[in-house]
């Protein structure tokens, strides 16, 4: 009897859940020279009053051009089961690094593993039930926006170009403040502090770097 009781328990559990696996599906224009896949999970459970919602995302980029890639950017756009998720914006930045993004090479640009995203309450004669069908049909799509080559050229629009140049001249900005920092107050100026980055729409907490006076003559 307590088995055919857990039985039905678990059933019931899975009759509250639903999960939709996706392809993303690349919208970029034919030109483009990084070609975009990867893959979106989203689940919807509900849960005593409670609707419970969250994804997974992996986005892969491949170079399909004939030119090593210092920098691509490209928007995500995600539907879920009852409402358009806000666009996402994955940048690979090479350009401060040693590592290039090579012609033929597979990267990533988001590997997001699986949290959750909200919690919404079910109220009225729903309590406790799916509140109706989805209303809209899951997808995920991508398009690439700008991308930079290690020689210096460009492709795609101006307005993510110029996005990308303010982040990182910001990012060199604060560069040369913490080295100035560094040379002037010496290196107890850095102990115990940390210092706010902020870009591409995104604040960065950094920790003081170790540095070593000899490498950083003036």
């Amino acid at each position: 009897m307590k088995l055919i009781s857990c039985l039905l328990l678990a059933a019931s559990s899975l009759a509250l859940a639903q999960t939709a696996t996706l392809s993303v599906l690349d919208q970029s224009a034919p030109d483009s020279p990084v070609h975009i896949t990867g893959q979106v999970t989203l689940t919807e459970t509900v849960k005593d009053s409670s609707l419970a919602t969250g994804r997974s995302v992996t986005i892969n980029a491949t170079n399909v051009s004939t030119k090593e890639i210092a920098v691509v950017v490209a928007k995500i756009t995600i539907t879920g089961f009852r409402s358009h998720g806000g666009g996402i914006v994955a940048t690979g930045d090479y350009f401060f690094k040693p590592e290039k993004f090579g012609i033929g090479q597979v990267l990533p640009i988001i590997d997001e593993p699986y949290s959750d995203e909200a919690e919404a309450v079910i109220e009225g004669p729903t309590n406790g039930k799916w509140p109706g069908p989805p209303t809209l049909t899951p997808q995920a799509q991508a398009q690439v926006t700008f991308v930079q080559f290690l020689d210096g050229s460009t492709w795609g629009g101006a307005m993510d170009q110029q996005q990308l140049f303010d982040g990182r001249r910001e990012i060199l900005n604060v560069l040369q403040n913490l080295l100035d920092t560094y040379n002037q107050q010496g290196e107890a100026a850095f102990v115990g502090g940390g210092y706010l980055l902020h870009s591409g729409g995104h604040d960065m907490l950094c920790s003081p770097p170790e540095l070593d006076p000899r490498d950083h003559k003036m």
